[in-house]
């Protein structure tokens, strides 16, 4: 499980670890990832976690760690 606890100064600090260590993960863990960067309009607000998987087996793993009841929104290019 993976938990974040949000500073007044915009700093983030993890207060709980996933079940496995974040340090297996292969991809890009990203927090407060702007949106706007992933879309082809340049729109889009902030995810608390945004995650880049490098292959399927590491979305896998990533997915596995995460709490059952997290919303996940899953985008594409951002072009639609």
């Amino acid at each position: 499980m993976l938990n974040i606890l949000k500073q007044n100064n915009g700093s983030i600090n993890l207060i709980a670890t996933m079940s496995k260590k974040i340090e297996e993960l292969k991809g890009s863990l990203r927090f407060e990832e702007p949106m706007s960067l992933h879309t082809s309009w340049r729109v889009g607000g902030t995810a608390d976690r945004f995650y880049i998987p490098q292959d399927v087996n590491d979305l896998i793993l990533f997915l596995s760690q995460i709490e059952d009841d997290e919303p996940i929104t899953w985008i594409g290019l951002g072009s639609n």
